[in-house]
């Protein structure tokens, strides 16, 4: 009698296959809202997610978007956003190995993107920042991935001050993003991304680093730590404001402390008591809208 840890809506007949004694729907992202679905599959994601909310003995969702949408249907519905492995990447900053040498060939400032260059990267607005401020270098560091428009990646690829390293090894991920001087979360504003917590934001300020990032609904609690801009001209202003205190040291202890706020021990640790009350059928607490 397994237990269940599903992460997909057509993964529901899975349910009936196995004599689980707990199913977990672990919810990280808007299906329906991928890139590519016609009308009727993106119906057909909404119709699954449904049933297997409501078969789920426990649902966790990482987006209190996804929270709000699931609870009416599930009460045993927790918000359990994504972390980071925060002791990892501070022995990996301040351990032997060396920084990648593309990202210290730039003697100028660098602003980092660090993650999977796909379809929720807003190309245009990297193209304006990039070509307004040429005296920046821009990182694109990691795999090209799904839904990329090709004409805008092919123009902004071919900018001067853009640098594409493509995908790393994870060790030297820290330390890329500790090379950075600014960190980019800059993603489209849509309905995918209206659902999305970035993985990135923790190991940005894990890194002690400051953040700019498109308006997303998810990162709205940050914006003490962090500057949010929905344009060109709000954006280049803020990393240039970001620029002016990315050494300050209060301002990096700060967004350390914040990133060691959110682990994944922190978060194992929070799924695995609500799993352990589960078992022993006891109810669990009252479903967290911003645990």
């Amino acid at each position: 009698r397994p237990i269940l840890w599903l992460f997909r809506p057509g993964m529901l007949p899975l349910v009936d296959q196995f004599a689980a004694r707990l199913v977990i729907y672990h919810v990280v992202d808007e299906y329906s809202a991928y890139p590519g679905l016609t009308a009727a599959q993106s119906a057909r994601q909404r119709e699954l997610d449904a049933q297997l909310t409501a078969r789920a003995d426990l649902v966790f969702c990482t987006a209190r978007s996804l929270v709000e949408a699931r609870q009416p249907r599930n009460p045993r519905t927790y918000y359990l956003p994504n972390a980071v492995d925060f002791e990892a990447f501070q022995r990996a900053i301040n351990g032997p190995t060396r920084t990648p040498s593309f990202a210290l060939q730039a003697n100028r400032p660098r602003l980092g993107v660090v993650g999977g260059i796909n379809a929720k990267l807003d190309l245009a607005l990297l193209g304006d920042v990039a070509r307004q401020r040429p005296d920046w270098t821009l990182l694109l560091i990691g795999p090209l991935g799904y839904g990329l428009n090709l004409d805008l990646f092919a123009r902004l690829k071919a900018l001067p001050n853009v640098v594409l390293p493509g995908a790393l090894p994870p060790e030297q991920v820290p330390l890329a993003i500790a090379a950075c001087d600014v960190c980019l979360i800059p993603y489209r504003l849509n309905e995918k991304t209206r659902h999305i917590n970035p993985l990135k934001l923790y190991e940005y300020l894990a890194a002690g680093k400051p953040v700019v990032a498109t308006p997303l609904p998810e990162l709205a609690p940050y914006r003490p730590v962090i500057s949010l801009a929905g344009d060109a001209a709000t954006f280049v202003a803020a990393v240039e404001a970001a620029l002016a205190q990315a050494s300050d040291p209060a301002g990096q202890a700060e967004r350390r402390a914040v990133a060691a706020a959110n682990t994944w021990d922190q978060r194992v640790a929070a799924m695995s008591a609500l799993i352990a009350a589960a078992l022993s059928s006891a109810a669990p607490a009252s479903p967290a809208s911003d645990a």
